[in-house]
């Protein structure tokens, strides 16, 4: 006796009424089938091993579990779905990446970050433009953004010492599996979804408040403030919402899967763009600033997944992707110098040419 999804079968349901007095005999035929992904799992170890056999902790996410919920990027689809594991966004601005940390921080000095495994192959999960360079104040990209969220079919993660066990000392501090969708032998699935968001920041930062000593001083206030302005009043400025806008956020996908015992495949194809809320504009003044700060995003992503079946004995497959990244980003995060800190410190009777 063997347990269904375990012995190579595929789940079958039939509903039926019967009436009083009466006997209705059921046949089933099962038909074969991949065994379910809730009992099997790639360990590194060389191959699948069903879970229930495994003495290491692995938390498993599937493209059934998101459901219709807004992934924006890969960061979305981790975060709050596997025990142990967080997602911390570096300061929310558009277009920058979360550091993952599985059961927390190891080192003080290393990457916190876990090894991440594309279908078998490595890459690289760092973050910053080139991995070197931020935007200031611990706020970056992740690479691992660039990954097309809509290909994703599941995501296993391994923690604590058994990554270091079968990855490696390096492994330590965990290991992230993602397996993308591939096509079943079926006709031509095609599938397309819009989404469209608006973005907008709390405005709870205090008014600026100062005054002008003396009467040359007025004068360049009244002229860039554009409004008369008497020696030692009070004027109060919110340079920080000034700054801010409604912010759109839009995203289409489309993919294609089917095949035949020949050959299955999987396409997608998938555009995303963020303008964020804070302003590229110019400061709502006459003479204006100039451009100060500006959030935009855009993101064009492509995979192509093929299963050739030559014979019964040799399978080829073929898995691509295509990322193509653009973010305008601005001084951010927790640096002391960039645009929001500096206009939240900012004095009206400073303005100047």
């Amino acid at each position: 006796m063997c347990w269904l999804g375990l012995c190579g079968y595929e789940r079958q349901r039939k509903q039926v009424e019967v009436g009083e007095n009466e006997t209705v005999t059921l046949n089933f035929i099962l038909g074969q089938g991949s065994v379910n992904l809730d009992e099997v799992v790639v360990t590194g170890t060389g191959g699948p091993v069903e879970k229930r056999k495994i003495g290491n902790t692995i938390g498993s996410v599937s493209a059934e579990d998101l459901g219709n919920a807004p992934i924006q990027n890969f960061s979305d689809v981790l975060q709050g779905r596997v025990p142990g594991l967080n997602a911390m966004p570096s300061s929310g601005v558009t277009g920058e990446g979360a550091r993952i940390r599985i059961r927390g921080s190891s080192s003080l000095s290393q990457s916190n970050e876990p090894i991440v495994f594309i279908d078998g192959v490595r890459v690289d999960r760092g973050g910053g433009f080139g991995g070197m360079v931020s935007a200031g104040g611990g706020a970056s990209p992740s690479r691992l953004d660039d990954i097309n969220p809509k290909s994703i079919e599941r995501v296993e993660v391994l923690k604590g010492a058994a990554a270091a066990t079968l990855y490696g000392t390096e492994a330590s501090n965990g290991v992230i599996q993602i397996f993308t969708k591939r096509g079943q032998v079926s006709e031509p699935q095609f599938d397309f979804q819009m989404t469209q968001g608006t973005i907008n920041y709390p405005k709870t930062i205090p008014d600026n408040t100062g005054f002008a000593r003396t009467a040359a001083q007025a004068d360049t206030m009244s002229k860039y403030l554009d409004r008369e302005v008497e020696r030692y009043e009070l004027v109060r400025e919110n340079y920080v919402h000034k700054l801010f806008e409604t912010g759109i956020q839009q995203e289409y996908s489309g993919s294609v899967s089917g095949g035949s015992e020949g050959i299955t495949y999987y396409v997608n194809g998938r555009w995303s763009g963020e303008n964020g809320p804070l302003s590229g504009k110019r400061f709502p003044y006459p003479q204006g600033f100039g451009p100060l700060a500006n959030d935009e995003l855009s993101r064009t992503q492509a995979t192509a997944n093929f299963n050739i079946f030559p014979s019964d004995l040799l399978q080829l497959r073929v898995n691509s992707s295509y990322t193509s990244t653009n973010l305008e980003t601005f001084q951010t995060g927790n640096n002391v110098s960039g645009v929001t800190s500096g206009a939240m410190h900012s004095k009206p009777e400073l303005v100047e040419p």
